[in-house]
């Protein structure tokens, strides 16, 4: 499905989903019309989403749409109701495979491209950039921006953004995209900060263009999109991927020529297609595509995280939860057998049964999410919910970095301080968009200490007085895996922002070189070791309004990177990773995981980095 995550709930964001059914129950009394469509509208809501039946689902928003034609438009539910079962509809079609009728059937119940409400229209150019295929929708879009009725909505930014950068710039369309933001649309849309913004990601891929060698082009293959083969495709491994990738467009192709309903029994058609998906998932062990089910492609990429940490498996797997009760909303459990469906190919949607029990959790489908919040409310359902306590300990220690909270008098250099766990260092970036952050430079500001005056003066026990203080945190203990959290989203007096400004970060580093001796604590361990190697990336794509979470992952040093987008998975590299620093792109590193060296990966560590590229 080609629904991309959009920001967590307190951020601004294209309007929410919404409970249609509930609503409807505070409401004022509806008429017939929209009542029973109403009533449609839930019932292929449960189809779609308890059920996966996406053809009953559809037959039901259409049923719903036709009582709703010149039946009741005065009331103040109609448009409403009619949007909620055509984004629906729309699900429904993408989860079909019938993608390329979307845009035809939208137009069918709106008759105009202008009148086509903005929540639909961002899940229409979303799904055709998803598929490669920009240039359905660039008409009907570019109408839609023209109008100036729609110009007065709070979504009309977010569509203009995705206008130019999932439509425009992916065709190469450059020159138009500059005039989309020098001219109308671009001054009813677009700061003018935003505008220069958008220039330089112009330019930058004009620049991009000139390097592309003649004769590359995007040729997307009919019917279901394909992964472009990976990098570095010399070895056994790659060229084996790439041949399956070969045979898997033979088969879109002859789905896509089988027009007569007799050549290929779709079927058979689509199990040769899953069968050769796994295969090519089952390259890396462990790591697959997953599908998804609403807004759900921030757990996704956490999930793909989840399984490259092998230790978790381990432990999860040491669990025994036969004991539990109420399964289904159990989220330890539920995430062992998610990471166990992941190694067993005949299961298709490993991670289902795990989105539903965060739903029940009130981490609810079809709602923004922030990755990192997802990450910690996962820690904490397994620190509550296991029956095991001991086992939950391991795990939770297995992130948990020790601290100390130091608070220094500056008068009579008394010092106060209080140990605290914590499971994410959440570094500060730079403002300036053009700010250039390493690694180095966020710990160095993390841990630097700040000094305490005037009316933020602390009350010192030994002075009794309230005094001017240094505060700031020392370290205590390393964890097995370090989760770090780079602050790209800035909350301001006009909503939040998202910094795309450069963050460089290592495949390898030491703790100790990195930072200076005096952020650790006097009780540090000396013979601890310090050095980490980076073994997952999620990514965030877009912006604080509208974006869409990915995933790096490897299991181990010296092993290939993997670049996981929902239900796709292909081969990568380190430049690849690397090219998620950040500067003037909307594809930026959000959340680094590190894992501590062993002896063995201590030594591999210490090579040329060129060594350990994926």
């Amino acid at each position: 499905m080609a629904e991309e995550a959009v920001r967590s709930n307190t951020s601004t964001s294209p309007a929410e989903p919404r409970s249609f059914g509930t609503d409807a129950r505070q409401s004022p009394p509806v008429g017939s019309g929209v009542t029973h469509a109403l009533h449609l509208l839930d019932t292929a809501a449960q189809q779609f989403i308890v059920h996966r039946d996406f053809h009953t689902s559809f037959g039901l928003c259409e049923k719903g749409l036709a009582i709703l034609v010149d039946n009741e438009k005065e009331h103040s539910r109609w448009g409403e109701v009619k949007e909620g079962l055509c984004i629906l509809g729309v699900q429904a079609l993408a989860e079909l495979d019938q993608w390329p009728e979307v845009l035809s059937w939208v137009l069918r119940q709106y008759e105009l491209p202008e009148e086509i409400p903005a929540q639909i229209m961002q899940m229409c150019i979303l799904l055709y950039a998803k598929v490669g295929q920009e240039a359905v929708i660039q008409e009907a879009a570019w109408i839609w921006l023209l109008c100036p009725v729609v110009a007065g909505q709070g979504c009309y930014r977010t569509v203009a953004e995705l206008y130019l950068l999932c439509v425009l710039l992916p065709l190469g369309r450059t020159d138009d995209a500059r005039r989309l933001v020098l001219g109308e649309v671009g001054g009813r849309a677009f700061s003018e900060d935003q505008r220069q913004l958008a220039l330089d990601v112009v330019m930058e891929k004009e620049t991009q263009g000139q390097e592309t060698p003649a004769g590359c082009s995007r040729s997307p293959s009919p019917g279901v999109p394909v992964p472009a083969p990976p990098p570095g495709g010399q070895n056994y491994r790659c060229a084996l991927m790439d041949k399956l990738r070969a045979m898997l467009r033979l088969l879109c192709r002859s789905l896509s020529l089988s027009s007569s309903p007799g050549w290929f029994p779709l079927r058979r058609l689509f199990m040769a297609m899953v069968i050769l998906y796994i295969l090519v998932v089952r390259m890396n062990p462990g790591l697959r595509g997953l599908g998804n089910y609403g807004l759900t492609c921030c757990v996704n990429a956490l999930l793909q995280s989840f399984s490259a940490t092998v230790e978790l498996k381990d432990l999860l797997d040491r669990w025994d939860s036969s004991s539990v009760h109420e399964a289904d909303l159990n989220v330890p459990l539920q995430l062992k057998r998610a990471l166990g469906a992941f190694r067993d190919p005949s299961c298709l949607d490993p991670h289902r049964h795990f989105l539903y029990c965060l739903d029940r959790q009130h981490i609810r489908l079809n709602v923004q999410h922030d990755a990192d919040e997802v990450f910690l409310a996962v820690l904490n359902f397994i620190q509550q919910q296991m029956d095991d306590k001991a086992l939950a300990r391991e795990i939770q220690s297995l992130y948990q970095i020790s601290v100390e909270h130091h608070l220094q008098c500056l008068q009579c250099s008394s010092t106060q301080t209080q140990p605290g766990p914590s499971y994410l260092l959440s570094l500060p970036l730079h403002i300036g968009e053009s700010a250039h952050n390493t690694l180095k430079d966020c710990m160095e500001s993390f841990f630097k200490l700040q000094e305490l005056s005037g009316y933020d003066s602390c009350l010192c026990a030994q002075c009794r007085a309230w005094t001017p203080s240094k505060q700031g945190l020392k370290i205590l203990s390393l964890p097995t895996i370090l989760c770090v959290q780079l602050q790209r989203f800035r909350y301001q007096t006009h909503g939040i922002r998202k910094l795309d400004c450069s963050v460089e970060f290592p495949e390898s580093f030491d703790f100790q070189e990195i930072c200076s001796q005096d952020v650790f604590s006097k009780d540090f361990k000396k013979n601890e070791r310090t050095e980490y190697s980076l073994f997952a990336v999620i990514v965030h794509t877009g912006t604080a309004m509208c974006g869409h979470y990915t995933a790096y992952v490897r299991s181990r040093p010296g092993q290939g990177w993997f670049y996981a987008d929902d239900s796709r998975v292909e081969g990568a590299s380190w430049d690849e990773v690397k090219n998620t620093y950040g500067g003037h792109r909307s594809r930026t590193a959000y959340m680094l995981l590190y894992r501590r060296n062993s002896d063995q990966e201590g030594e591999e560590a210490q090579k040329p980095e060129h060594q350990l590229s994926g």
